[in-house]
């Protein structure tokens, strides 16, 4: 049976430095679902989204959800069935940390846009297998993630390819476009508005929606802020010039990302801060003493630092991808990928149904660029990403196996 080692301060280290590797893997990797349509579509340049999606996944980490270690601890594999072996415990958290950052990274440097979270779910089989049995895991839940793989792009790409299709029968190709924006433009700021707004409330400020409104005060709010946004939105098409029909969506487009940067900081820093605190409360109760190794607002801290990190440092090859080696990307068409991700994990999310940012925004770009000719795909890269969704929870299953083995036989061993 593993033991926990007198070295406590050598632990929590191992535990932190496993959570910030991780989020900066996410950061790597994620960069792209906030900012890749708008550093494609030139919205924004590069170092400008660097700081914007700094900024307001920074902000997003304030407003976590209470039960983050929740979902990990008992939603796909049962860690309670281990009892008192709090060592176990501990390294297998350690190891799914390591498995999902190694992965996220390999296919970072690759250019693979890949799901965050099914990376962890991936590490968190392949330790439940080997360090608790093959019964912990919740196989059903498996599989229905599993099924995101067809719902996430298909519904993501079906939003993109009917705003896109909207867009150029309305405006782009009528004979008219200045007209015609100023006509149906106002249609898609509001839109946009609302959109936005409940991206922020139901993805965004969850704990604060869930402990202190009910869905309807939060329609409400929706409503209001998404009003407050529509009229900002409605300035850019008046006074249009005949050149500016695409650069009207500007100020919709930087909406819609900082939204999707905030709700991401306020969820997908689970991914790390969840299996770091629960190795964290292991050696909390280890000893006599240790009650609180650190506060749950530190440990997002720490996280998000870690995302941030990972977005400026390693976050530009799958943004790349993103914005340019699937299909090619203007403010119009951007602004339709980023309105259709948001809006497709809105409802998505309240619906219940088990989808991923990474794939409904790789799906929306595909949508954008269906809807004016199948030719505009780089289909080439759409298999490679592809592929890599399907190896990516048996691929990082593997590993963390491996590394929690490795990790058994080395402590068992000295």
């Amino acid at each position: 049976m593993l033991e926990i080692t007198p070295n406590l301060d050598t632990l929590i280290y191992l535990a932190i430095g496993a959570g910030i590797l991780m989020a900066f893997g996410i950061g790597a990797n994620d960069f792209s679902n906030s900012m890749g349509p708008a550093v494609g579509g030139k919205v924004l340049g590069l170092t400008t989204a660097l700081v914007i999606a700094a900024i307001c996944e920074f902000f997003g980490a304030m407003f976590h959800s209470a039960n983050v270690t929740e979902t990990i601890r008992t939603g796909i594999i049962d860690i309670d069935q281990l009892g008192d072996q709090s060592a176990t415990v501990f390294y297998g958290m350690v190891t799914a940390l390591l498995a999902a950052a190694l992965w996220l990274l390999i296919a970072s440097a690759k250019g693979w846009p890949v799901s965050t979270t099914h990376s962890i779910i991936g590490a968190l089989v392949g330790f439940g297998i080997v360090g608790i049995g093959f019964d912990a895991v919740r196989w059903g839940d498996i599989s229905t993630i599993a099924s995101s793989w067809i719902i996430s792009p298909l519904l993501g790409g079906a939003a993109a390819y009917l705003l896109m299709k909207s867009l150029l029968v309305l405006i782009l190709q009528s004979p008219t476009p200045v007209k015609a924006a100023k006509r149906w433009g106002p249609v898609y700021v509001i839109l946009a508005g609302f959109t936005v707004s409940l991206a922020l409330l139901f993805k965004g400020m969850t704990f604060f929606t869930s402990e202190h409104m009910g869905l309807g005060e939060s329609l409400v709010i929706a409503l209001i802020v998404g009003t407050a946004i529509s009229v900002m939105g409605l300035f850019s098409f008046l006074n249009l010039d005949v050149d500016e029909v695409e650069h009207a969506f500007y100020p919709m487009i930087l909406f819609t990302v900082c939204a999707m940067a905030f709700a991401h900081g306020a969820n997908d820093v689970a991914n790390a801060v969840g299996p770091m605190a629960i190795a964290l409360s292991v050696l909390g109760a280890a000893e006599q003493g240790l009650t609180e190794v650190m506060t749950q607002t530190q440990m997002y801290l720490i996280g998000t630092v870690g995302i941030v990190l990972g977005m400026v440092l390693f976050g530009y090859k799958v943004l790349h991808t993103v914005g340019t080696r699937i299909t090619s990307l203007s403010p119009c068409r951007a602004f339709c990928a980023s309105l259709a991700t948001a809006g497709t994990v809105v409802t998505a999310s309240t619906m219940g149904l088990p989808v991923s940012t990474t794939h409904i925004l790789i799906g929306a770009v595909l949508g954008v660029g269906l809807a004016e000719s199948h030719q505009k795909i780089h289909w080439p890269m759409v298999r490679t990403i592809f592929i890599a969704w399907l190896i990516t929870i048996p691929v990082v299953g593997i590993l963390s196996a491996l590394i929690f083995w490795l990790l058994s036989t080395f402590i068992a061993t000295t």
